[in-house]
């Protein structure tokens, strides 16, 4: 979820300005100056800029600007670091259009790209001083979710009353107050509940369950995700979960008339028969003990998928074409689903006192099995990026 929140800062001097200033636009957080931009600007000289407007209309006491901290949800987002300081840009413009000076600075020494709004207290038009009911923030919050939809990204859902600060922070404090680490880390965690609460209508459950075995539950095949190969048939094999968690391949048992009918079968196609019918261990769950993590904390959230492929012949390999064509890869949303649910854990985790690595894996692997006539067999195997339908139209 992105989020803003107007930061209450105590700022009544000119050197109050410049210290904020020194802060917003240093070289490690902008990258050298590369992420400030200024609207209402003739100059980069923007304290003198600030205190001429100021002078000009005689207002120089009182608060000298107001400080606005805005947080895109990096959950999901390809963009470039350029492309977000558009959208930072594009989201100043509506208080620029209003008649005031805005500082737009990105800063990208955090783990999440966050931008700071610094508008003059002095609107260089109609030079009153600054003023904002919770329906002109509200109003604020609108403008932002528009932009964030054009670029792909997670709206603000919070009420305006969370995005007004009641904690007035004095400038001796520092500037820890503008970064909303407790925030942004809170918000983080706050979302792994609601990702389980509304996971993405794309997802579904690779097994259905079906009937119970004894204390056992026998689960069928369900279709496969919507973006792998949307013609292919269900998987022909059930599972069954045992009581102690792990998982298996259910039995059947065998009758007389089925020995007599397998007897008559080639002892390749018997063999293959048989060990249908044989019980044989699907997984079994690995239960890691708290010490175990805590020695060497990370938590590996598996989205891969793997296709294996066998061609046996030149036919066979014409078809496997046709069907890799119809490949998509994974949905933008579930890709977006799968990073927020491993931001959050991360923020979960921190929240309960452990620094632990978290790895999402969405990547597709297929492996492509070449038989020859004289019996040798090559296998390539290549973790692929498949095509969506929108890039084979481009």
């Amino acid at each position: 979820m992105a989020f803003l929140k107007d930061v209450n800062v105590n700022g009544r001097t000119v050197f109050d300005t410049n210290n904020l200033l020194v802060y917003l636009t240093d070289y490690l957080k902008t990258d050298g100056g590369k992420y400030v931009a200024g609207l209402g600007f003739v100059t980069n000289n923007y304290l003198d800029e600030f205190q001429l407007v100021k002078v000009t209309n005689q207002k120089t006491a009182g608060r000298q600007f107001r400080q606005i901290t805005i947080v895109p949800s990096p959950a999901g987002s390809k963009l470039s670091h350029e492309q977000y300081m558009e959208m930072g840009q594009e989201i100043a413009q509506y208080y620029y259009i209003q008649g005031y000076q805005v500082l737009v600075t990105m800063h990208i020494d955090t783990d999440t790209i966050h931008f700071h709004l610094m508008l003059n207290s002095v609107n260089f038009r109609t030079g009153k001083m600054f003023s904002q009911s919770k329906s002109e923030l509200n109003r604020f919050k609108l403008h932002c979710n528009h932009i964030f939809d054009k670029y792909g990204l997670d709206l603000i859902g919070k009420p305006v009353e969370m995005m007004i600060d009641t904690v007035v922070h004095e400038m001796s404090e520092g500037f820890e107050c503008l970064e909303l680490f407790d925030e942004i880390m809170a918000d983080k965690a706050i979302s792994l509940s609601d990702l389980y609460k509304e996971p993405v209508a794309e997802h579904q459950p690779l097994y259905t369950p079906e009937y119970t075995m004894g204390d056992c539950i026998v689960c069928a095949p369900t279709q496969t995700r919507n973006y792998f190969n949307p013609d292919a048939p269900k998987p022909w094999t059930r599972i069954v979960i045992h009581p102690d968690g792990s998982l298996g391949i259910p039995t059947y048992p065998l009758d007389e008339i089925d020995m007599h009918i397998i007897s008559f079968m080639s002892p390749e196609l018997r063999q293959r028969v048989l060990s249908i019918y044989q019980q044989r261990p699907y997984y079994r769950r690995q239960v890691v003990s708290g010490k175990q993590f805590a020695e060497n904390p990370t938590l590996f959230l598996n989205n891969s998928c793997e296709i294996n492929i066998i061609i046996e012949s030149d036919a066979e390999r014409e078809n496997v074409i046709a069907v890799l064509g119809r490949l998509r890869r994974m949905a933008e949303a579930e890709r977006a689903y799968n990073t927020k649910l491993g931001v959050a854990s991360v923020a979960q985790l921190d929240q309960l006192g452990v620094a632990a690595n978290v790895t999402t894996d969405n990547s597709t692997t297929l492996n492509v099995t070449i038989k020859g006539k004289d019996g040798t067999e090559e296998t390539a195997r290549e973790v692929i990026d498949l095509p969506c339908e929108d890039d084979k139209n481009n």
